[in-house]
């Protein structure tokens, strides 16, 4: 048997370069067993393997040794220490480039060398330990004392702080890998990760439903009944569910700390205080830090880390400092990406070098449906978006999702408008609220005190109605679903208090507004017709933007916000109304919507600016008024707005007024019959539920005539 070169060469690469970490020991284990496979050499010993793939948490720990200098202040006397302590490690280490894995003797040999250097090196980590439950708040030990090794030994022995590594189970690239961390370039070559997309939370409901399977399709109080049978006959499942929500708070304590003890310090991971604390958003900065100046990533994301707020930051900073070298965009269509992955999950396959200039450029491509699909893609030049553009077209740099070239000047071309939130542009002024939580505002047996029920079976006469994200659809201002009901003495008092609190608050929504309207009750938003839209979406959806006016006399949860009017009339509002409801628009927001229209998005939407004078504005003001005002709980509303109530009487009339307000609100775009051609053919894979093409061409050219 001759042993070819290349099988050689597989043996080094694997002991030498190839590094790993997961918080699961058999997924360790069988990536051994995995490279072991690949790497086996007829005659040769299994090569040593323990010293490049550990077992723990890689988000928990310290990544570089730039973090300890950020927590304890530039030129601390312990970074130098752990500086001269990894220069001794690395050196040890270097034991291994020597060993040639031959023998059994040589297997021994680099285990010795390891334990050496693992050995040297476990003052430094339980030093590191220390800090990252410090720097999390969940010890306090001064800084000075960690230089004394006795101090630390002895505070690491301590059951508390054990028992929070248990559960963060921390591992701290440095110590673990010092050779790649120590010298001129510190960092990996090269990172290549699929990281959990998964928050750090645990769902009551949804724990409750692995042990009563069809838990969630049953009504709240059948739910509740249900949940306290358990509590009460299986005491061991509770004590689970709260060791469970404890973790789940410690790790979510440390992935939110703040990177050095300033007051207001940006945390470790920035964004993951902002909406769901996604594991996806450490990991994205947790990549970028632990790679070497010159080093590329590819990794596989949720597309909503190239379009979320809670992202922003990271898709800035490397904007700023390194290279998005291409982006492709996977829709999960059948599984063809990752079959234990929802179909409707939009993955992202992103490539990004460190390089430490500015980005001036982002190639995408995509969206894919298919494999077939991505293997053409690829032989097709990608989309090209200068840097500065996706800067300007949204907060944060989100990244859209552009199907064509021909979409591309769509997308142009209504990107040239002025965003939502540019309202210093209009002679009208809003901005999106949320007015009661769905889940802090629900009274519950633990919190009977808050402001609405959710046990719909209950529920009084002269209750108010509790509106979610379903109980509207467009030009649809009630579909008959509730989130719940409301005493309107309880929620009117507590809406009133929340805005004459808020009346002098700078960072309050009620910031600025008039005395006497703050003061007078019948003003509240919960009293009057509002704009409302909703939360919770998907651009795979039929329709992505889903707004209407609700009637007044209803209360709404945070997945329907509202639009707070501080300057306008009641046309400005169905004109906006118009134009929230219409196909172009809606194509716009498929393009940078995944799963939510929240108000970082919302607020950068492009809306036409026209002249309160333009006959398009009147006749937008004029359809949408009509479209909205169904019935006579609309009177007072449709009589400002200088529309009839309950005037559009038969769907055929419907339908060619939705089609019409397409046709008007794509000439205030300035997009020409061929655009709306390509946002038909780019809509979806199926568009039987949008207006009729023909219709909305035929209409568009009498408003070019």
């Amino acid at each position: 048997y001759r042993i070819d070169d290349t099988q050689i060469l597989r043996r080094l690469i694997a002991r030498r370069c190839v590094y790993g970490c997961d918080l699961n020991p058999v997924a360790v284990d069988l990536a051994r067993l995995s490279i072991w496979i690949h790497t086996f050499v007829a005659g040769l010993p299994l090569g040593f393997l323990d010293h490049n793939l550990r077992i723990g948490n890689s988000l928990t720990g310290i990544g570089t040794i730039d973090e300890v200098d950020d927590f304890l202040g530039q030129d601390n006397f312990l970074t130098h220490q752990i500086g001269d302590q990894l220069s001794v490690a690395s050196r040890q280490l270097q034991r291994l480039a020597t060993v040639n894995d031959a023998r059994i003797t040589d297997i021994e040999a680099a285990r010795q060398a390891v334990a050496e250097a693992q050995e040297a090196l476990d003052p430094m980590r339980r030093l590191l330990d220390l800090i990252v439950l410090k720097r999390a708040g969940f010890i306090d030990v001064e800084p000075m004392a960690l230089a004394e090794t006795s101090v630390v030994d002895a505070r690491h022995r301590t059951d508390q702080v054990q028992e929070l590594l248990a559960t963060l189970s921390p591992v701290h690239f440095p110590v673990e890998f010092p050779e790649v961390f120590s010298g001129t370039n510190p960092g990996f070559g090269c990172i290549v990760g699929n990281p959990p997309w998964e928050e750090v939370t645990v769902e009551e409901l949804g724990y409750w439903t692995t042990h009563h399977p069809g838990l969630k399709g049953k009504p709240v109080a059948e739910q509740n009944r249900i949940i306290d049978g358990l509590r009460e006959q299986r005491p061991e499942l509770v004590e689970e569910l709260e060791r469970a929500l404890a973790d789940a708070t410690v790790i979510r304590t440390a992935l939110t700390a703040p990177r050095s003890a300033e007051k207001r310090a940006e945390p470790v991971f920035p964004g993951m205080g902002t909406g769901d604390p996604d594991l996806y958003k450490a990991f994205c900065w947790r990549f970028w830090t632990q790679l070497a100046e010159g080093g590329t990533v590819g990794v596989v994301l949720p597309r909503s880390a190239l379009s979320t707020k809670g992202s922003s930051a990271w898709r800035e900073h490397v904007l700023d400092h390194g290279d998005f070298q291409e982006v492709s965009i996977g829709q999960n269509r059948g599984g063809w990406l990752f079959e234990d992955v929802g179909d409707l999950i939009t993955i992202a396959l992103v490539s990004i070098r460190k390089t430490g200039t500015p980005d001036d450029e982002v190639a995408i491509r995509g969206p894919f449906k298919s494999l077939n699909q991505y293997i053409e893609g690829r032989a097709r030049p990608p989309i090209v978006l200068k840097a500065s553009s996706l800067r300007q077209w949204s907060e944060g740099a989100a990244f859209p999702l552009i199907p064509t070239p021909e979409a591309g000047d769509v997308f142009a071309k209504v990107r040239a408008h002025p965003n939502f939130d540019d309202q210093d542009l209009r002679p009208w002024a809003c901005r999106p609220v949320s007015e009661f939580h769905a889940t802090n505002d629900k009274i519950t047996k633990n919190n009977p005190d808050r402001f609405f029920h959710a046990d719909l079976d209950t529920e009084p006469p002269g209750a108010l109605p509790v509106f979610g994200g379903a109980s509207f659809n467009l030009w649809e201002p009630d579909t008959g679903k509730r989130k719940g009901w409301a005493d309107p003495d309880v929620a009117f008092t507590e809406l009133q208090r929340r805005r004459e609190s808020g009346a002098t608050k700078k960072n309050s929504v009620f910031y600025g507004f008039d005395d006497d309207w703050i003061n007078d009750e019948s003003t509240l938003p919960a009293q009057n017709c509002r704009i409302a839209f909703r939360d919770i979406t998907n651009r795979t959806n039929q329709r992505t933007v889903l707004s209407a006016v609700i009637p007044s006399g209803l209360l709404l949860t945070n997945d329907a916000p509202f639009l707070l009017w501080s300057e306008g009339q009641p046309a400005d509002e169905a004109y906006l109304l118009g134009v929230l409801c219409s196909v172009p628009l809606d194509w716009y927001a498929r393009r940078v919507v995944e799963g939510h229209v929240n108000f970082f998005i919302f607020n950068r939407f492009p809306i036409p600016n026209p002249d309160p004078t333009d006959d398009r504005y009147l006749r937008t003001v004029e359809i949408a008024g009509r479209l909205a005002a169904v019935d006579d709980r609309y009177a007072s509303w449709a009589e400002a707005v200088g529309v009839p109530v309950g005037s559009v009487t038969t769907q055929p009339e419907k339908d060619d007024l939705i089609a019409e307000l397409d046709a008007v609100v794509a000439h205030l775009y300035g997009l020409d019959a061929e655009d709306l051609e390509v946002i038909w053919d780019t809509f979806h894979t199926t568009v039987d539920h949008l207006p009729s093409l023909d219709k909305v061409l035929a209409h568009h050219e009498d408003w070019t005539r």
